[in-house]
């Protein structure tokens, strides 16, 4: 109801405004203090100009490697990306989310390989779940215990031909949990966003936050909340390297 109204006053609004939408992730009142705790100690000019340099290598290279302490993930861009939002001012008459401006990200709008495929591993510190529909937040919300396991734990994911394939949480192959809940999903197990999280700050995995992802590092998500939830995998330590510089 909130983001039905924040949408009806949108363009009538004589204030700029973004907002975070906590609610398809934990309502409960513990994420919405951790997500003032992080916001309020955020380095934002320092997160925006990170988040330029990264659109800026994602745009003038044709291919990226991400190296973890699991392998290597290879992300291969196409010829035109789908980007949500690269601009750095806050547009008025317009329902912008606050993450949009601490990430940089791509997604697979199109189709399942309009922007990015992806092939290979990649070591993830925690994950969190997106709930567009309600009645999903249930299933959503089974996936608790399983993230408060990979706080801190061994976890990775694998892809193979743009599809995860295998899940592991603190060395436990969950695979077959994840299968069963993204096969409800018209995009299946398919990668649908690729992203650079651009804000220096250490998130606290058990909470399920829409900012975790915003975190220095990458993240790879699947499913798109309406018929499955949507599952961002975030990985802090990694290493990057761009190549192939386009024409």
């Amino acid at each position: 109801e909130t983001v039905d109204a924040l949408y009806e006053g949108w363009e009538d609004s004589p204030a700029l405004f973004t907002h975070l939408s906590l609610a398809r992730y934990d309502p409960g009142e513990r994420a919405a203090r951790d997500a003032v705790a992080v916001l309020r100690r955020l380095d934002v000019g320092a997160a925006l100009a990170r988040r330029d340099a990264r659109y800026h290598a994602l745009c003038s290279s044709a291919r990226l490697e991400v190296s973890t302490r699991a392998g290597v993930l290879r992300m291969t861009w196409a010829d035109e990306l789908e980007i949500a939002n690269h601009s750095a001012q806050v547009r008025p008459h317009w329902l912008q989310s606050l993450t949009e401006f601490l990430e940089a990200s791509v997604v697979n709008l199109e189709s399942e390989r309009s922007s990015f495929h992806v092939d290979g591993v990649l070591a993830f510190a925690g994950f969190t779940g997106l709930a567009n529909d309600p009645a999903l937040a249930e299933v959503a919300g089974s996936f608790a215990a399983l993230r408060r396991a990979a706080a801190g734990g061994d976890n990775w994911v694998e892809f193979v031909d743009n599809r995860l394939t295998r899940v592991i949480i603190d060395g436990v192959d969950v695979s077959e949990r994840f299968a069963t809940v993204l096969g409800k999903d018209h995009r299946g197990s398919s990668a649908l966003e690729f992203g650079f999280g651009c804000a220096e700050f250490s998130p606290s995995w058990s909470v399920n936050s829409p900012l975790h992802k915003c975190c220095e590092g990458v993240f790879v998500g699947v499913g798109t909340g309406h018929l499955a939830p949507h599952f961002d995998f975030v990985a802090p330590a990694a290493t990057l390297r761009f190549t192939e510089t386009a024409s």
